[in-house]
């Protein structure tokens, strides 16, 4: 995911449908002759796993396998990572969602009974669409002015399109001028009194 303030809650909602189609039962061993496999409980909501904040900010993106002992309950008791995304924040969310996930047991001549199940779970940064922003706000107001080189560099973030009045965007740079003399003076009045 990348930061855009504006339209936060638009994005979170994204992530999560993308994550929520994101994670599949791969295979459902029966290594010991069930009849029923266990899988995912639909009856309950499956939450996506949480995508750390830190591995969205630096573009970490993976596929992790997860193997899972679901005991008799229903429960996942433990886990083997079967593949790895190549990020130990992803596995690790992915583990931590897929445990607390409920589930159908495996059957086995009518009774429940633990076996194994493999999960896939996928993460997958939403991609970036851009929309036009409008020319101005209404037809009587300023106009906007979008410029998309404005915004955090050094990261694999895309930038976003920022607007703002032309007037805005003046002040701005008047204040970073400003700024930049104020600097210099303070940096000139400090050699000379060394």
């Amino acid at each position: 995911m990348f930061f855009l303030s504006t339209s936060a809650p638009l994005l979170r909602a994204a992530l999560a449908v993308a994550l929520l189609s994101s994670f599949a039962v791969i295979s459902a061993a029966c290594a010991d002759g069930t009849t029923s496999p266990p899988k995912i409980d639909s009856t309950f909501p499956v939450s996506p796993p949480v995508y750390p904040p830190a591995a969205q900010w630096t573009g970490e993106e993976g596929t992790t396998i997860v193997r899972l002992l679901i005991s008799s309950s229903g429960k996942a008791h433990r886990f083997n990572i079967d593949k790895s995304s190549g990020f130990k924040d992803l596995d690790y969310a992915a583990v931590e969602a897929a445990m607390a996930w409920h589930y159908l047991p495996a059957m086995r001549d009518g009774d429940t009974t633990s076996d194994w199940i493999i999960v896939e779970v996928k993460f997958q940064l939403p991609q970036i669409v851009q929309v036009p922003a409008p020319t101005s706000v209404d037809r009587n107001g300023p106009r906007l002015v979008c410029r998309s080189d404005v915004g955090i560099t050094g990261t694999r973030i895309a930038k976003p399109m920022v607007c703002r009045s032309q007037d805005e965007w003046d002040r701005m740079q008047r204040e970073a001028e400003q700024d930049k003399q104020d600097s210099d003076q303070r940096s000139l009045h400090g050699n000379v009194q060394h």
